[in-house]
């Protein structure tokens, strides 16, 4: 254990905890047993965001593929998405998935669950991540509208800032989302993203073309660095 967290300064806040048998540890492989909650959620999220204590968030694994090949070919969940919809096979998404798995240092890929009933309830990414630059892109979705508009992806995304500005270190986030969604919207303006200006950009969804707005937030209008200055260990995805 390192002097730091020794020191207590990281005792009650903590980024995303991978948990086995109650002991922090490193996530050194994949797990494939994802029966109980994997993920210790920071006290501060829980407070502020209603839908983390509901949820918890945890590493995908092997056994994740039958959802994820379900909501892969779901062409009105793509309807929402800037993904072009493709149907797909189970091993085309087990490959996808063991790529996922393998870890990187330009990923890091969650599953966000229900903390009651371990649901695997959608997907959280953050992607092109470059160290260098500061920067990362964040891709999230809920797979079913029943788990929509309860504070589900609002505590995600506050969890994915603080993971990227934090244990990440990095200094900008963007996003990119439809304009016609405005639930994912509203969401993402009210966790501090902001609309970035430039040519416009359109997804081809079945009724025409929609356009893309990129959204971004960057570290000094976050607010994290003031909420808690301390740098993190990632225990977990990279």
């Amino acid at each position: 254990m390192s002097s730091r967290r020794k020191s207590g300064l990281t005792r009650s806040y903590s980024n995303i905890r991978l948990a086995n048998h109650g002991k922090l540890r490193k996530n050194r492989g994949v797990r494939d047993d994802v029966s109980r909650p994997v993920a210790c959620i920071p006290a501060y999220l829980t407070a502020t965001s209603p839908g983390m204590s509901a949820i918890f968030l945890r590493p995908l694994a092997r056994n994740d593929v039958d959802q994820i090949h379900a909501w892969h070919n779901d062409p009105a969940l793509y309807e929402t998405l800037v993904g072009s919809y493709r149907p797909v096979t189970l091993q085309d998404v087990s490959c996808w998935l063991e790529h996922r798995l393998t870890r990187s240092a330009t990923e890091s890929n969650w599953a966000i669950c229900h903390r009651e009933t371990n649901e695997h309830l959608g997907n959280f990414y953050l992607r092109d991540i470059d160290r260098q630059a500061g920067t990362c892109e964040l891709h999230l979705f809920l797979g079913k509208d029943l788990h929509r508009g309860k504070g589900y992806g609002t505590a995600a995304v506050r969890e994915g800032i603080r993971h990227a500005f934090e244990t990440l270190g990095l200094r900008e986030i963007l996003l990119r989302v439809l304009s016609n969604n405005r639930a994912a919207i509203h969401v993402y303006e009210k966790c501090g993203f902001r609309r970035r200006e430039g040519l416009p950009d359109f997804a081809l969804k079945s009724h025409g073309p929609v356009e893309v707005q990129v959204m971004v937030l960057e570290r000094h209008e976050s607010g994290t660095a003031r909420d808690n200055p301390t740098r993190l260990e990632d225990a977990g995805n990279p």
